[in-house]
């Protein structure tokens, strides 16, 4: 239900925007990610892997310099770490694959007509969780912030640092935090 209020407030916002008058630009995203993901419980994400996202976008110029994106990404986030067992004093390899949708609303500035700075934030809810018997939480949120440079009129290179506020792991203190390089390309 939260899912469904989120989204219908999203789109209500875009589409009260769009009848002022300015256009919506509607985009494809693809990225690579890294992230780690960390805990107080035992689990520990040593070396971060590659994963990856795809997603869509859609912007609102609110004036010359500042527009609104909203974006729908499917993430796959991939990490490998160590388990510590502190009864026999030692550590078990585990990998971590977590499959979530992530909606993020995005503030982008202007910079100048090549670079351009965003930050807003993010909910994510979880598809799957490939790693074993561990007990997510279905919903989390964040923080992204990032920078993105037009190489084209309509396509966009992008680096991003993505920080989980919220517990990923209903057991424990865990979060997700890492960076995505991309690409977009805007219709």
């Amino acid at each position: 239900m939260k899912k469904i209020v989120l989204a219908g407030l999203l789109a209500s916002s875009l589409l009260v925007l769009s009848i002022q008058g300015e256009p919506i630009k509607f985009g494809v995203i693809s990225r690579v990610n890294s992230f780690n993901f960390l805990s107080n419980s035992g689990l520990e994400s040593t070396d971060a892997d590659f994963g990856f996202s795809v997603g869509a976008s859609a912007s609102l110029d609110v004036d010359k310099r500042l527009s609104l994106r909203a974006e729908v990404n499917y993430v796959e986030a991939v990490s490998k770490g160590t388990y510590r067992l502190a009864l026999l004093s030692s550590s078990l390899p585990t990998k971590f694959n977590v499959i979530f949708v992530q909606v993020p609303l995005l503030a982008v500035y202007s910079i100048d007509p090549i670079v351009n700075v965003y930050g807003g934030g993010y909910v994510t809810s979880l598809i799957s969780p490939k790693t074993g018997a561990y007990s997510y939480e279905s919903l989390s949120c964040g923080v992204i912030g990032g920078l993105e440079l037009k190489l084209l009129e309509n396509l966009t290179l992008d680096s991003r640092y993505t920080l989980g506020l919220t517990n990923f792991d209903k057991n424990s203190s865990s979060s997700l935090k890492g960076f995505e390089f991309g690409a977009r390309y805007t219709f």
